[in-house]
């Protein structure tokens, strides 16, 4: 074979060899003009709800350099717009962060650094962990592990959700500061104070359980039929509690990766209340549990060798029996279990003495008595049903005009009588009653 020949042959094979950079690459050689060799990438892999946090401290770290471009590489190596999402940064405030794309910062001294977000897809977006790409010169590496450090810093240091009432996702509880007392909760005065002593307590001395080497970690479960608080109990110490206060609800726990991603949430927010509703849905005996993975998790974290100082874990269930006896039983893990129990007939009259409280009632009876009269027919209901019972009878009120001139109900005995009668008659029920076995006949 001539030289010739070879030659063809050596440019074929590496014409057969040859690899086109894929678009990401070619973007960098545009952005740097240099090689892929010569360039050095850090990835940093955030929870979802920290995607705007992150671009935020990486535009506070970076502060004086300038978006020189923006754009998104499709896998095709076509470019696009950048994807944006909005996030909730406070009550009614929403702000952008970009969701997929690179952008393109330049110092003074013409210094460059590409940053690429990417968010992978689940079925739960809580479950997704954004990855962040930060790109610069070889050289620089140095460099840009110190701006990584010091974006973590940042984010470490002021972190918005801090001191908020949110969901695992970042979403923002609809509840206002104040916007409950510990007057709307109606309870049994011995265990109202047991609660109260166990949480607010803990915030007050929690500095000194730590000057004392105590651990500043407190579980309480709080168990009882539906309707008997315990839910109305997580809205007061959302509103009245100065913490960071999550709210998790079982479809938040799909995975126990989940678990992980809140308790981890929960630490960096910290002091924190992380109050599971309908613990039982997800951390029943094992042995009946269709999800041994996510119960397994919750175990974990909360099995004393996790630093979990300065949390505070309220989980509430309507049958403790049910709750696996490794979670509910070890006291490293909750200190107290708590009963919420149906209201007996003082506290139905506490109840609707507050309910009447801001309403006209008919002349010659007085608040007090009618409310301890009413308290009387509603035998065997608890709190919520009890408020549905009341939400009636200011509809019966209506119904038959029993109004003043400016249109504002007058509320009797005879009235609740009429409520009892509807409930009851031929065992029909209103929607919200009924799930007991005392009836109101």
């Amino acid at each position: 074979m001539g030289k010739r020949e070879e030659k063809i042959l050596e440019v074929l094979k590496a014409y057969k060899e040859y690899q086109p950079p894929n678009g990401e690459e070619q973007f960098l050689r545009e952005v740097f003009n240099k090689t892929s060799e010569e360039l050095v990438t850090v990835c940093k892999q955030v929870p979802y709800y920290k995607l705007f946090l992150i671009q935020k401290a990486l535009f506070s770290v970076l502060k004086d350099w300038k978006v020189k471009t923006r754009t998104k590489i499709n896998r095709s190596g076509t470019r696009a717009p950048i994807e944006y999402v909005a996030f909730d940064i406070g009550y009614g405030t929403k702000e952008e962060a970009i969701k997929e794309g690179s952008i393109v910062l330049v110092s003074a001294d013409d210094q460059r650094l590409v940053v690429r977000f990417e968010t992978d897809y689940f079925d739960d977006m809580e479950e997704a962990r954004p990855e962040v790409f930060l790109t610069c010169a070889r050289e620089k590496e140095g460099w840009l592990e110190e701006v990584c450090r010091r974006i973590d810093d940042w984010m470490l240091k002021n972190n918005y959700f801090r001191g908020k009432k949110i969901k695992p996702d970042g979403k923002f509880l609809d509840i206002k500061k104040g916007g409950y007392t510990w007057d709307d909760i109606i309870l049994d005065q011995t265990v109202k104070g047991e609660i109260i002593r166990n949480i607010t307590d803990y915030f007050v001395l929690r500095e000194i359980y730590q000057k004392n080497n105590l651990p500043s970690k407190r579980g309480i479960i709080c168990y009882g039929p539906p309707g008997t608080g315990k839910t109305l109990l997580g809205k007061v110490l959302a509103s009245q509690i100065g913490a960071t206060f999550i709210w998790v609800s079982s479809s938040d726990v799909a995975s126990a990766k989940s678990i992980s991603i809140i308790f981890q949430m929960a630490r960096e927010l910290s002091p924190t209340i992380l109050f599971f509703e309908d613990v039982d849905l997800f951390a029943s005996i094992r042995d009946y549990n269709d999800n041994t993975k996510v119960l397994g998790e919750l175990l974990v974290q909360m099995n004393g060798f996790i630093e979990n100082n300065d949390l505070f874990i309220i989980a509430t269930t309507n049958d403790i029996k049910v709750i696996e006896p490794a979670l509910k039983n070890r006291p490293s893990r909750f200190d107290s279990l708590i009963e919420f129990k149906p209201f007996d007939e003082q506290l139905r009259a506490r109840m609707m003495a507050q309910l009447l409280k801001d309403h006209k009632i008919i002349k010659g009876e007085s608040y007090d008595l009618l409310a301890r009269r009413v308290a009387k027919l509603t035998e065997g209901i608890t709190g919520a049903e009890m408020k549905e019972f009341f939400i009636a009878a200011l509809k019966l009120a209506v119904e038959k005009r029993c109004m003043d001139e400016q249109d504002r109900v007058i509320l009797s005995y005879e009235l609740f009588k009429d409520v009892r009668e509807r409930i009851g008659i031929g065992q029909k029920r209103l929607a919200g009653f009924g799930g007991h076995n005392t009836s109101l006949d």
